[in-house]
């Protein structure tokens, strides 16, 4: 649901910066939802496996729900 950039520890209560946002505003709501949701939409798994931002790990994933819905 984010990208590491850098691996790393962070310290406790340490701040974290967003260096840029997707222009579509899509949420880490919206794909933690769809990622939980084994019924979720074909168009919302079709979008998230899209979504190039988006680790390889989780749109590999979507990818799958997606082939596995249509058949």
């Amino acid at each position: 649901m984010y990208r590491t950039l850098e691996p790393g520890w962070v310290a406790p209560y340490a701040s974290l910066e967003r260096i840029e946002s997707h222009p579509d505003r899509v949420s880490i709501a919206r794909i933690w939802a769809a990622h939980v949701n084994h019924r979720a939409d074909i168009g919302t798994l079709q979008a998230l496996a899209d979504l190039k931002p988006l680790s390889n790990l989780y749109r590999n994933r979507f990818r799958q729900r997606l082939d596995y819905r249509r058949g």
